[in-house]
């Protein structure tokens, strides 16, 4: 079931990033970050064909058992493009007359710095108020957290036999971090029942393992809420339709698991 599901899952995250593809990245420049700054300069600088072998290539490396599982591999356009990606990420500078490399900024980001030192811009520093942003938005969709703390929020979406976890963490380095979870239980614990974990906006796109944002302005809570949110519906849609058809026994509760195991025998 799991290697079915991540099959469907595959196929789904090679469409989803090819509509962002085709529609220059809609959802993706929603999100606020250094890592998305850059990409999207990157591919300023690259003709169509070759970013689609990039988000292509990402999708492999970061999905490896339904690659393995279709017989496929990296081609070489994948690979060569992969490792410019990688490359422009660093920058050749020289200090005191030594060539050095620093991580590269792009320039986007560098506008919002200078702007931040003239004093014409503020970056969010209060995780509480961000948190109760993605709250509001999330309650206007009809979206009520499972638990709320200092860190952020969880959602539980039961879909069928399954449960669709998103998690949304304002604590840590950068503001704010999203993920979601597909799992037979809703508790995470020694009994592993995930479909899926960790999936996110920049992950299905095959650009990164993560989907952070870490340049959120003071001005710009809301609409940080609102990328969040409607990257959440495009999920939550995708992933009803993949789940379609599969079934498990596995008890909500632990407890449950020994009736369940002498009903069976009966």
């Amino acid at each position: 079931m799991q290697d079915e599901f991540a099959l469907r899952y595959y196929e789904w995250s090679f469409a989803q990033a090819e509509e962002e593809l085709e529609q220059d990245f809609p959802h993706v420049r929603r999100v606020k970050s250094s890592l998305v700054f850059l990409f999207l300069e990157f591919v300023e600088g690259h003709p169509r064909a070759e970013i689609s072998d990039l988000i292509t290539g990402g999708i492999k490396r970061l999905q490896p058992r339904p690659t393995e599982l279709r017989g496929e591999r990296l081609t070489e356009k994948e690979q060569k493009i992969h490792q410019q990606f990688v490359e422009f990420f660093s920058d050749q500078i020289t200090i005191q007359g030594k060539p050095m490399t620093s991580f590269r900024v792009s320039r986007q980001e560098r506008q919002l710095h200078e702007q931040q030192l003239a004093g014409t811009l503020k970056f969010n520093q209060n995780k509480k108020q961000l948190r109760n942003e993605l709250k509001r938005h999330f309650q206007s969709a009809g979206l009520t957290p499972k638990s709320q703390f200092t860190a952020g929020l969880n959602y539980c979406e039961q879909l069928g036999d399954w449960h669709l976890i998103t998690t949304l963490d304002v604590s840590g380095n950068s503001q704010l971090a999203c993920s979601h979870r597909v799992a037979a239980r809703q508790t995470v614990d020694t009994c592993l029942t995930d479909l899926l974990s960790g999936a996110n906006l920049l992950s299905w796109c095959g650009i990164h393992p993560n989907t952070h944002y870490d340049l959120i302005r003071e001005d710009e809570l809301e609409e940080a809420a609102q990328s969040v949110l409607m990257a959440y519906k495009v999920f939550r849609q995708g992933v009803s339709e993949l789940l379609a058809g599969l079934h498990h026994v596995i008890p909500e509760r632990l407890e449950d698991a020994q009736s369940l195991a002498f009903q069976k025998r009966l």
